[in-house]
């Protein structure tokens, strides 16, 4: 896990989920480059929405990307990830 400054509830929140919910167990660092295998919180303006709540989420073959405008954005970002691994 990689996370902007600022970020770090939203990722400790993100860690736990993902190991109480799913038994999936991830480390965490400051984002310096996204590298493979790794899920990047960073928090910019978006160029589609300048609604506080907006976000962009990112699926590729090596890297999950969560971005919000805002702290908010992100925590919803996040929210969405959880909705997709699938339960079993």
């Amino acid at each position: 896990l990689q996370v902007d400054k600022g970020l770090e509830s939203e990722a400790s929140y993100l860690v736990n989920s993902l190991k109480n919910d799913f038994d999936i167990t991830i480390g965490q660092s400051e984002v310096q480059k996204p590298g493979a295998n790794a899920i990047v919180l960073r928090m910019g303006k978006l160029d589609f929405s300048d609604s506080p709540e907006a976000y962009s989420l990112s699926v590729g073959s090596n890297v999950i990307l969560i971005k919000g405008n805002t702290v908010a954005g992100v925590f919803y970002g996040i929210q969405s990830l959880r909705a997709l691994i699938p339960v079993e």
